[in-house]
């Protein structure tokens, strides 16, 4: 206990002694500069881990935060600063990875009228690499094996709000008849849904003409298909 009130008593005078750098009220004009070198870079770190690992960059420092060292307790009151931008710069981007947020150029009001998902949500499973790629911002193919006549892979694409319900990779394997054990579930909308398709046939033994997978959900392609090709997007770990 006094070890913590030593580490909050610590960070408290650190924090102070930030607030007279940021303001110009201590310290000369390169010692400032300095601060404000190591504060970016900080930042910088911070915003890095939190893209990298969410979960594990803000339960690290909670436990230092609550726990009694007092060397953790202000180094974590240093690092909140560097979290707090990576959420605040997320949520202003709409992401913590490589999908911009923004609104539709078109009207989906009807789209299920039309046999299309009504929320505009389509749907794709991530290899690891890819989900990888997504939350670290770089750009990604997510359209499949090249085929004959599609170079960038048919890119087949599901209904999200069909398949919702299935949030375990036993049950999504098996839901939709699939041939691996899926673990990241990639739901998004289109920026332009003007590539969007059915095809007539495709080279798998699976495939099932008429806009339906094997298992009866429904399918459509989007051949080539990439991540700077869609927007909203969000993430399902599958348990």
């Amino acid at each position: 206990m006094k070890a913590h009130a030593l580490g909050v008593y610590d960070a408290g005078v650190g924090t102070a002694e930030s607030a007279g750098y940021s303001f110009g009220l201590v310290g000369t004009a390169e010692s400032r500069a300095a601060w404000a070198l190591k504060t970016a870079e900080s930042a910088v770190q911070g915003i890095r881990r939190l893209a990298s690992d969410p979960s594990g960059t803000v339960s690290g420092w909670w436990d230092n935060l609550t726990g009694d060292d007092p060397v953790a307790i202000r180094q974590a009151t240093a690092q909140g600063a560097g979290i707090a931008l990576g959420v605040a710069g997320g949520a202003a981007m709409g992401r913590l990875g490589g999908v911009r947020s923004t609104g539709l150029g078109y009207d989906i009001s009807r789209w299920g009228e039309y046999g299309l998902p009504s929320d505009g949500y389509f749907v794709r499973t991530l290899t690891r690499e890819q989900y990888l790629d997504l939350q670290a911002g770089r750009s990604f193919s997510f359209g499949g094996k090249p085929a004959d006549g599609y170079p960038g892979g048919m890119g087949f694409i599901g209904s999200a709000e069909e398949v919702r319900g299935l949030t375990t990779v036993q049950g999504y394997r098996e839901g939709l008849k699939l041939s691996y054990d899926p673990k990241y579930v990639l739901e998004f909308q289109l920026s332009n849904p003007a590539g969007l398709q059915n095809v007539i046939r495709a080279p798998y033994a699976e495939f099932v003409p008429g806009g339906k997978t094997g298992a009866g959900f429904s399918e459509w392609n989007y051949p080539g298909i990439s991540s700077s090709e869609i927007v909203n997007g969000k993430v399902r770990v599958l348990k």
